[in-house]
């Protein structure tokens, strides 16, 4: 369930998952990348191979990162560690599979799309598929899927990632959300607590701010509507309270 939480400084009020309970009193820092969604691109019967090979090198490229991913896990707490390994060894699966990446491979040769299209394709139907579950666990799997397919999008058009490792001591970070890569890059030592846009009770990014004792809230629709950096931000993380 949500429950709400006050930003009294515009008077407005807002609705998240408080996943990680505290008090924390920060400076703002706004980290806005949005999740990729570029327009669908139709590619020639000439151009497909050339798609698909640049599918695999993208591919190629994610795995090379997952295993640098990988190392960095070492500097974790034991329940961080053990849940993004697992996360990561996830992702590496389904870049083998026949469902994910046999899936967009088979977008790009039968109905001549680029491959950054049949990736948002592939995503969209198991998307629908993880929404239609009853259990609520389970479809929040959906977010763990999502985050590797934002990698592959990431390096198919040669977007960057977040930065997070040199903010402020005592800041408060806004995202629209954290994947695997940016909680692993992340200097959570500097930080006085989080919310972000996207993400819920069940993902990697609850399970990392417990780990590491932070205050945070997932899920906050209309996140940046008045926040701007600089701003204090006691409002935004003062509320939060265990979940029941």
């Amino acid at each position: 369930m949500k429950k709400n939480f006050e930003k009294k400084s515009g008077g407005a009020t807002l609705s998240g998952f408080p996943v990680s309970d505290g008090l924390a009193i920060g400076t703002v820092v706004l980290v806005k990348v949005e999740r990729l969604r570029p327009p669908l691109r139709e590619i020639s019967r000439n151009e497909v191979e050339g798609e698909v090979a640049r599918f695999k090198n993208a591919v190629a490229r994610v795995v090379r990162e997952i295993s640098g991913i990988r190392e960095n896990l070492k500097g974790l707490s034991d329940t961080a560690e053990e849940e993004l390994g697992l996360l990561l060894d996830a992702h590496g699966a389904m870049l083998e599979s026949a469902r994910f990446a046999g899936g967009i491979e088979r977008h790009i040769r039968e109905n001549n799309i680029c491959a950054d299209s049949a990736v948002l394709r592939v995503l969209d139907g198991i998307e629908a598929q993880f929404s239609a579950m009853k259990d609520s666990y389970l479809a929040a799997r959906f977010e763990d899927v999502e985050a590797l397919g934002q990698r592959l999008l990431r390096v198919l058009l040669d977007r960057p990632y977040l930065s997070l490792a040199d903010i402020p001591t005592g800041s408060i970070v806004l995202a629209e959300e954290f994947s695997p890569a940016d909680t692993v890059q992340a200097d959570f030592s500097r930080m006085a607590g989080f919310a972000t846009v996207h993400g819920g009770v069940a993902g990697h990014t609850a399970i990392m701010a417990r780990s590491f004792g932070i205050p945070a809230v997932l899920g906050v629709a209309r996140l940046f509507d008045r926040a701007s950096n600089g701003m204090t931000a006691m409002e935004l993380i003062c509320l939060v309270e265990r979940l029941a």
